[in-house]
């Protein structure tokens, strides 16, 4: 049997798909030709590869046993991921409200106390700061008062305010 019609048979013979008669033929020719059995040899790997690539009819069967499985679980990990968000949107609301209502409560303070005739902040009556390291501040503070420093871009002037 020549070379050309035995790889031609290769294949079925790597699958033990031939007639016997033809299989001791082309086995006969492969014992005596290094090429041919290089080639089998060749053939099979990619055989091999092909049978690791297609899963067995039982692990087909898992499989489909599996997705349901697979289905909820990423049915709960969209749900955990919805119930965080809502957490997070819970907490900004929270906070806005929080500052919202600190707002309020300044503003309805102040607006109180411009009705009673004072203020929250009160200026200073007169700053005096010529190269003085500290401000000098005339009048002096009264008690309970704590001063609130602000420096302007001018060096020679501070600008100071008195909360109660």
């Amino acid at each position: 049997m020549k070379c050309t019609r035995v790889r031609e048979l290769l294949e079925l013979y790597a699958g033990n798909d031939l007639p016997p008669r033809l299989q001791e033929r082309v086995s006969r020719h492969l014992d005596s030709c290094a090429a041919c059995q290089a080639e089998l040899v060749r053939l099979q790997r990619v055989l091999a590869a092909g049978r690791r690539c297609f899963a067995p009819a039982e692990e087909v069967a898992a499989g489909v046993r599996l997705w349901p499985r697979v289905r909820a679980e990423l049915a709960r990990d969209r749900q955990r991921a919805q119930f965080a968000r809502a957490r997070v949107r819970l907490a900004l609301v929270g906070v806005g409200l929080t500052v919202l209502v600190a707002g309020a409560a300044f503003w309805l303070r102040d607006f109180a106390m411009r009705s009673a005739g004072e203020s929250a902040l009160q200026p200073a009556k007169k700053l005096v700061s010529q190269g003085a390291a500290l401000p000098v501040v005339e009048g002096g503070l009264e008690p309970g008062t704590t001063p609130l420093v602000l420096h302007v871009d001018d060096p020679r002037m501070t600008i100071v305010w008195f909360l109660d």
